[in-house]
């Protein structure tokens, strides 16, 4: 199985200067943010700060806290692009509240909780997106058959976390699997068996060896294979 990219994060001191403003950190945070939620999104970043060690390179990248949600605080790791051995270096954190904008689809009409949605209960909006897992946002597609879970107002947009049921990895998808394990973490090109939800269990099948793992579903397209008992 060839390796996509292999991330040390090793722990490097990170220099305590509070709230540096630095558009190279801003600019590797929103790539982070369309690299899951899409180009088509815009985004700000609220009370943004960050605290990098003073040898930071000029090519970073940034990973948010797999629980961040759009319009809350979100917690970034800073880290260095991968070189041609796949290694990155951990370099220092931010932390910004992302706002973010654009289409999305959202309530038609008021839905209560255990309501199975249908294409007459949904929309297509452009506007604020608020309360998003950072990660894909369904299409009309993906959410219609799947169940309400809290009520939500006209208007609300239709996220992950807000019914259930919508697949962000299925069936014959290729997939980033992740394996991490004493400091290590390499990530692996992988074909789904089955569809998932965020934190479901899958099979996934290395195309090359045929070998079939166990694996949580993280986010659209991304799974970390469970280690073996």
């Amino acid at each position: 199985m060839a390796v996509c990219a292999c991330v040390w994060l090793s722990v490097t001191p990170v220099a305590t200067q509070p709230s540096i403003e630095d558009a190279r950190v801003r600019a590797a945070v929103v790539a982070a943010i369309h690299e899951r939620l899409g180009t088509t999104v815009r985004v700000d970043l609220e009370a943004f700060t960050a605290r990098m060690a003073l040898d930071a390179p000029d090519a970073l990248t940034a990973t948010p806290d797999p629980m961040g949600r759009t319009g809350r605080p979100v917690r970034f790791v800073i880290a260095t692009a991968a070189g041609p051995r796949g290694h990155a270096r951990r370099v220092g954190e931010a932390t910004a509240i992302v706002q973010v904008w654009g289409p999305h689809v959202r309530a038609r009409r008021p839905l209560d909780a255990g309501r199975t949605l249908t294409l007459d209960d949904i929309e297509l909006g452009d506007g604020p997106i608020d309360g998003a897992p950072l990660r894909g946002l369904p299409s009309a597609d993906d959410v219609i058959g799947s169940r309400v879970l809290r009520a939500v107002a006209a208007g609300d947009p239709i996220v992950a976390g807000v019914v259930a049921g919508v697949p962000v990895v299925r069936a014959g998808d290729r997939v980033r699997a992740t394996v991490r394990g004493l400091g290590v973490e390499v990530a692996l090109v992988a074909v789904a068996e089955q569809s998932g939800i965020p934190d479901q269990i899958i099979r996934v099948i290395n195309p090359d060896s045929r070998r079939v793992v166990r694996a949580r579903v993280v986010a659209k397209g991304e799974v970390e294979v469970l280690r073996d008992r």
